[in-house]
């Protein structure tokens, strides 16, 4: 799927609830800060972590689809609060916990198979007998869709934004997020054996102290992005963690379903002066998952 995006996207309508209700703010316009216009596919509009693409493609898929997906991965409010469900809720407008967002990439990463996250998964009495907890699964999402989502996020690592910060010398994919005025920077991941995320932000408030104009581990960042830091320790953990794991490769992705289009972009057209928009993991209207 590809279509041209441009330099913003307002809903004139506003988009539909799962309850039928109009949401969002019909004046409210989601635009990015840097790049150009033109025509992007899923696999580019997620290399180049594009808000406007996402909220297009979010007004074509439904957004009631978008929530009963995201639901269906295990995603919820950290504060135990109902979603919001609202225009821009592909961005990552909802408050979100690092372990929710994890499990919702490893639900990926198992061709669509969620599992409730465990803390315990055996207890040993003082007699040694056993007792063995076993995971609570469900199949959420079509295996073949999740197989075709993680190889677009693949490119995230080879020609996206994380593509200066690099792989873990294995099959791995993941998403930079950045949120409104980088009050927080995310990376969540995964290999076909582990997912995980980090999430950054200042302890002291994220709204009040952004990541602008600061200083963490003696480098200055005028603007801090999913990959700068949230991303680097991502890697680092992941190489750790995987330490004497053998490499595995990701389910290879049906091609009769999701080959794609080679002569789906249109024809370039005539551009109005100051018509840009911004690609890339940068500030706009958050930069979800």
């Amino acid at each position: 799927m590809g279509y041209a995006h441009k330099t913003a996207v307002r809903n004139l309508r506003g988009p539909s609830d799962c309850k039928g209700g109009t949401r969002g703010d019909p004046t409210h316009t989601v635009t990015n800060d840097e790049g150009d216009a033109g025509f992007l596919t899923l696999r580019t509009g997620t290399e180049q972590s594009v808000n406007t693409f996402f909220v297009a493609l979010e007004q074509r898929v439904d957004l009631c689809d978008v929530v009963k997906t995201a639901k269906a991965l295990g995603i919820k409010r950290s504060d135990g609060l109902p979603l919001q469900e609202v225009e821009t809720f592909t961005l990552g407008v909802n408050e979100m916990d690092p372990v929710t967002v994890a499990i919702a990439y490893a639900a990926i990463a198992a061709r669509g198979k969620y599992c409730a996250p465990m803390a315990v998964t055996s207890i040993t009495d003082r007699d040694g007998k056993v007792t063995v907890y076993e995971p609570k699964c469900r199949q959420a999402v079509d295996e073949g869709v999740a197989d075709a989502a993680t190889d677009i996020m693949s490119g995230v690592f080879t020609r996206g934004t994380m593509s200066r910060v690099g792989g873990i010398g294995r099959p791995a994919a993941g998403k930079t997020g950045t949120a409104d005025n980088s009050y927080t920077a995310w990376f969540a991941g995964f290999t076909p054996d582990l997912a995980s995320a980090v999430s950054l932000g200042d302890p002291r408030g994220p709204i009040d102290h952004p990541l602008r104009g600061v200083t963490i581990g003696g480098q200055g960042y005028s603007t801090v992005f999913g990959a700068d830091i949230s991303g680097r320790i991502w890697k680092a953990t992941m190489l750790d963690a995987l330490k004497g794991i053998k490499k595995t490769p990701f389910h290879p992705v049906d091609s009769s379903r999701f080959g794609g289009c080679n002569s789906c972009a249109p024809k370039k057209a005539e551009r109005d002066e100051g018509d840009g928009v911004a690609l890339g993991d940068t500030e706009g209207q958050g930069d979800g998952f």
